[in-house]
């Protein structure tokens, strides 16, 4: 475990009356100066920025729990402390995604996949199996997490899980359940957010579906990156 983040043996890693820079460096050719590493920063309720920031002794490394503070992290170079909310609080460490947006972005381990918003965010997280899950004690298997085209381990909400039908918010759902638009969850008037739903697979003939609802396509005709032939259920056109 690193070093809490946020202090430095000198000091603080930004002090409060310097502000962020405004995309200062790049996450992606990680052109800091030595010792320092290049991340997305937030002086928002949102991250906004990429600057240099120390990386702290005996750092965190990928897989690792980290914490954040906003100005800084204590994951090792090229990573950064994802789930943090954002960039504040414990997470975990994750690597940057590799490339460069204008030519492609890439991870190098093949159970992972670069989810990419075109914003500050840019991270190689990992993919799940969302029948068969394989994501760690506290996660949920879910698709589109950060814009991602597909299935991705993320941390659960620490409430009690969400069934079939219920109303969620995002990671509120029982493992095997996405959280979809309610209007495609017959009498389930959810928030913003919508209403949990089974994941089933389109070739099913007899899906785990509420009634009413049938197997439909999360993405395109065949499924998700990874998860061809997987669906979720909803209300038929």
């Amino acid at each position: 475990m690193g070093t809490t983040v946020g202090t430095t043996d000198t000091g603080p890693m930004l002090p409060p009356d310097l502000g962020i820079p405004n995309y200062a460096c790049s996450i992606f050719l990680q052109d800091c100066p030595a010792g320092e590493k290049c991340m997305p920063l937030a002086d928002s309720p949102t991250w906004n920025t990429y600057a240099c920031v120390p990386v702290v002794p005996d750092p965190d490394g990928v897989g690792e729990p980290c914490v954040a503070d906003g100005r800084g992290d204590s994951c090792e170079l090229g990573a950064v402390c994802h789930w943090a909310g954002p960039m504040r609080g414990p997470g975990t460490c994750v690597f940057f995604c590799l490339g460069m947006p204008e030519t492609g972005l890439f991870c190098d381990d093949a159970a992972f996949s670069c989810a990419f918003d075109s914003g500050p965010l840019a991270v190689c997280i990992p993919r799940c199996d969302p029948l068969g899950s394989g994501c760690a004690l506290g996660e949920v298997c879910i698709y589109g997490w950060n814009s991602a085209d597909f299935f991705s381990c993320v941390p659960a909400s620490t409430g009690t899980p969400v069934g079939a039908g219920g109303a969620c918010a995002g990671l509120d759902c029982a493992p095997g359940l996405q959280c979809v638009d309610a209007r495609t969850v017959a009498g389930c008037e959810g928030p913003p957010g919508g209403c949990c739903s089974a994941l089933c697979l389109l070739a099913d003939p007899v899906p785990p579906c509420l009634p009413g609802q049938v197997c439909r396509p999360l993405r395109g005709d065949d499924g998700p990156r990874g998860a061809e032939g997987v669906g979720v259920c909803g209300l038929p056109d």
